[in-house]
Parts: structure tokens; C-alpha cells; sequence
């Protein structure tokens, strides 16, 4: 398998501070532009990722694009037509008639009142052909069982890396295969922190003392961080594309010379299971 054609390049650090390791962008457009010459074929964004859509699209490079349903503002918005109308955002802001895939960028509104309604414009955007796939991303692994006794997707986004190994160790990278479900891993690098060293709050004070340990065995073994975490995922081939979020064209660069699998076995004992340490969303909002 070329594990090039498994990266999707993340536009999240398009917009300004987004992450612990991404203070401010740097020209979006020089990176879009070598992921284009290193022939990677997909994108992902949202309109939530401040202007990102529109620099895809005012790039004008032919990517296969993953955007996401932003969450309902107003109550009284029809959800049906809340898909309808932000796919048709989308594709104006991106210049595409048709994009890969829409997601659920947040998974709670499919557990609301509206879930249905929701899904239901999903499935229209998909019959109109304005997308190929539909999908939700999703942060708590409950959310998913609750979710996919319901609905039935073509993707799923979900985190995935050395520390947060719930995919692997609740059995669900085997239900997700069974289903069919094409199987989109972020949070690598768990926002950078696997890469480098910070200073992080009591509160995440057993992360710091993970990053560590994995450091010091990673030159014991002779190997570099982003080897290590990028081999540790892209080693179970059932994971269809694993989505990297970069600050500039040479943190890409380092990734696509990093993309050799290394056959080290990688302790399990760096793996953490408190959601509360592993999900970024959960975190302190001022790290």
C-alpha cells in the first residue's frame, strides 16, 4: 500500500492559533501547493476553520475534499435544510460542484431532537450527488456506538495515536470493518504534543510525563518522535487515511520522509485511558 494516498492534509491550522503548537498560519497556500506536487489527493476542512475553505478554493488545485455540517446556530432552522443550504456554501466557497465527503462536525446533533431531520438532508446531498460519501466526526467513543445503531454512514473521522488507543483497544477499528465504514484518523500527534516537549497544566501533568518517557525511548531506540507515532497507525491497514495537520511546508515534508513504515513494536504502556487527558476538547481552554 502507498501511504501517501492514506494522508489527508488538515486545514485546521489555516485559521490563527488553532492547537497548542500553532500560534499563528503560515502561508496556507505554499503548503497546499507542495502537498499538491507530493501527490496527496485529499483535503480537510470546514467552515469552521476560519477562511479555509475559500483559500482551497481561490488555490485552485484539484483536491478531494472533506468539509463538515457546522453545528445549528437557530433553533427554528430547519436541520434538512441547514445541510443543504452549508453544503451549497461550501461548495461555492471551495469552486467545486461536487466534493468526497460531508461530515457531522459535531456528533451531539445527532443525538438531539433534530438527528433525524439532520441525517435526512445528509442523504439528500449524497442522492444529488453534491458529495460521494456522508459521514460524522466524533470525539467520544459512546457517541459512536449510540450513533451507529441509528444511522448509517460511509465515514467516520475519530482520534486516534500513541495515547489515545480506544479505536484499537474498544474493539472498534473491527466493528467500523465489519460495517463497511471507511475509517478517517486524526489527532495524530495528539495537536503536536507527541512531536515535542511544553509545559502543560497540573491537570495534564500525566501526558507531560508520558511525552517523556516516549521521548527518551525513541532515542534509546534510535528513532525519531514523528517516526514512531506515524508508524504506530499507519502499521494497522484497516485505517483508511489518517489526517495531518501541519504549521508549514516543512513539517509536511519531515511527515512524507517519515511515511516508511518502522517495524518497532511500540510499547502499550504509553497508551492513557481517562478520556478527560486524551480529548483535547476536554483540556484546560488556556494551555
Amino acid at each position: 500500500m502507498n501511504n501517501i494516498n492514506r494522508i489527508i492534509l488538515g486545514t485546521a491550522q489555516f485559521q490563527s492559533g488553532y492547537g497548542i503548537s500553532n500560534r499563528k498560519t503560515i502561508d496556507p497556500l505554499k503548503i497546499l501547493n507542495f502537498a499538491k506536487k507530493h501527490k496527496i489527493k485529499f483535503l480537510d476542512t470546514s467552515p469552521l476553520y476560519g477562511k479555509g475553505e475559500n483559500i482551497i478554493g481561490n488555490a485552485n488545485l484539484k483536491f478531494d475534499i472533506i468539509s463538515k455540517v457546522p453545528k445549528i446556530k437557530n433553533r427554528r432552522m430547519n436541520p434538512q435544510e441547514w445541510v443543504i443550504e452549508n453544503t451549497r456554501k461550501s461548495l461555492k466557497n471551495l469552486k467545486q460542484k461536487s466534493i468526497y465527503a460531508m461530515l457531522v462536525h459535531h456528533a451531539s446533533d445527532l443525538k438531539g431532537e433534530y438527528g433525524n431531520s439532520l441525517f435526512a438532508g445528509l442523504k439528500i446531498i449524497k442522492k444529488q450527488k453534491k458529495v460521494k460519501k456522508i459521514g460524522v466526526s466524533i470525539y467520544s467513543f459512546d457517541d459512536l456506538d449510540w450513533i451507529l445503531k441509528r444511522f448509517k454512514f460511509d465515514i467516520v473521522q475519530l482520534p486516534f495515536n500513541l495515547f489515545d488507543q480506544r479505536l484499537v483497544n474498544k474493539k472498534w477499528l473491527i466493528k467500523l470493518k465489519k460495517k463497511n465504514i471507511e475509517i478517517h484518523c486524526r489527532s495524530i500527534f495528539l495537536q503536536g504534543l507527541l512531536l515535542e516537549k511544553y509545559k502543560l497544566p497540573i491537570k495534564l501533568n500525566i501526558i507531560e510525563k508520558k511525552i517523556s518517557e516516549f521521548h527518551k525511548w525513541t532515542k534509546i531506540k534510535n528513532i525519531t518522535p514523528i517516526n514512531a507515532a506515524l508508524s504506530f497507525i499507519l502499521k494497522y491497514k484497516n485505517i483508511d487515511k489518517l489526517i495531518i495537520g501541519v504549521n508549514n511546508y516543512k513539517q509536511l515534508k519531515e511527515i512524507i520522509e517519515n511515511l516508511k513504515i518502522n517495524k518497532l513494536q511500540i510499547p502499550k504502556k504509553f497508551a492513557i485511558n481517562e478520556e478527560e487527558l486524551i480529548n483535547p476538547a476536554l483540556w484546560p481552554k488556556k494551555l
